[in-house]
């Protein structure tokens, strides 16, 4: 890894630089493990049920229940492969829901929204996965805000929902990356440390739209801020970064 130094506006920035598979350097924009042991107000905006506390041995995103969200203070365009990763687990037991509705919106809360986190998707998973239930799974990849799920690109293939199932402390985690083009997205998961995979639908075709036209199912909105809607059984989220693989001036803020 290496470490370079940027100053913008006279805000002093350290920018974590790393390897991808793009064989590029980004640059990160947002990076969170909640090692400072709270919600950084002037880095992202919360409500509801959340938290940050000591889970498996290191600081972690905790939300349950009802319009519990944390949204990005800073926003950013879509292009320049504009790309978020995050690690999710959860406290969920046999047929309890779970939900996350992450990574992308186009609104810096859910303020005003009937459907929290489902009605500014820009892309996001969107429903709520059931435990034990099985394929079909509720979760559902919405590319554009909806007033309901399942009128996205489809649900996502067994494995995931079996991996995700399986996602009850940090080390059975599912680390999941969403990158998104000028329009349209990527999907890919990872558990256990393994490389990541593009995620597949029922139907084993990949979720990749990256290039498509902007449509009723491709997205191409932007600004767009990084949130996670966990209103439904306690979910964890840990290890945030948010990247561009075109170097970009930005204001905001980084945390370590």
């Amino acid at each position: 890894m290496k470490e370079k130094l940027y100053a913008f506006a006279g805000i002093l920035t350290f920018v974590l630089v790393v390897s991808n598979t793009h064989g590029e350097d980004p640059q990160v924009l947002l990076s969170e493990d909640w090692s400072s042991g709270a919600i950084n107000s002037s880095v992202w905006t919360s409500g509801g049920n959340v938290s940050v506390g000591m889970v498996d041995g290191d600081n972690a995103l905790i939300g349950s229940g009802a319009n519990t969200f944390c949204y990005s203070s800073a926003s950013w365009s879509r292009a320049n492969s504009l790309t978020a990763t995050w690690r999710i687990w959860h406290a969920a037991t046999a047929g309890q829901e779970v939900a996350m509705r992450a990574p992308f919106h186009n609104a810096s809360d859910i303020t005003g929204q009937g459907n929290p986190g489902r009605n500014d998707c820009a892309p996001c998973f969107d429903g709520e996965h059931i435990i034990g239930a099985g394929s079909p799974s509720l979760f559902y990849w919405q590319e554009l805000p909806q007033p309901n799920f399942n009128t996205g690109l489809g649900r996502p293939e067994a494995a995931f929902n079996t991996a995700f199932d399986n996602a009850v402390d940090r080390a059975s985690s599912v680390v999941i990356r969403v990158e998104m083009g000028t329009s349209g997205s990527k999907i890919e998961w990872s558990t256990g440390g393994g490389a990541f995979a593009v995620l597949q639908n029922e139907g084993a075709a990949d979720f990749d739209t990256i290039g498509q036209a902007a449509s009723s199912s491709v997205s191409d909105i932007s600004p767009v801020w990084f949130g996670v809607v966990l209103d439904k059984t306690t979910t964890y989220i840990d290890d945030i970064v948010v990247e561009t693989l075109t170097p970009v001036e930005v204001s905001g803020f980084l945390v370590d």
